[in-house]
């Protein structure tokens, strides 16, 4: 499976429905991802849309609560838990587009645990990282 693509999103997705912490109960919003100079300089989005801390499908664009852009070695390395998420963020080497920057770093501790467990559970194993 390629990462960046939208099976992989929807692979996430899919273990975001598996995973059992209470801080992700509280959310309610859809996140548009950009990952910036994927391939050939070109960019992918892809938006996961979670409600009461389940995913409930993945779309590759469109309007979300809270938008999240990072060149694409950025994003890679923290999938393969090379930088923290919270760093990433704090450090600008990730942006917020758009949302609520003080509720998404009261939720970035889950947001990690979500990452670490992903990565436990075998998702970064057989990636095709282009």
């Amino acid at each position: 499976m390629k990462f960046p693509s939208l099976e992989w999103a929807e692979k996430l997705c899919n273990e975001i429905n598996n995973i059992e912490i209470d801080e992700i109960r509280s959310w309610n919003w859809d996140i548009l991802f950009i990952l910036r100079n994927v391939k050939n300089n070109n960019d992918m989005k892809f938006k996961v849309k979670i409600k009461a801390g389940k995913c409930l499908g993945v779309e590759e664009d469109g309007d979300a609560d809270y938008v999240i852009e990072g060149d694409y070695k950025i994003w890679k390395s923290i999938l393969l838990g090379e930088l923290d998420l919270a760093v990433a963020l704090l450090t600008g080497k990730l942006k917020l587009i758009k949302g609520d920057r003080l509720n998404l770093l009261r939720h970035i501790r889950a947001a990690v645990n979500i990452a670490s467990i992903i990565r436990a559970r075998g998702l970064t194993n057989d990636l095709e990282i282009m």
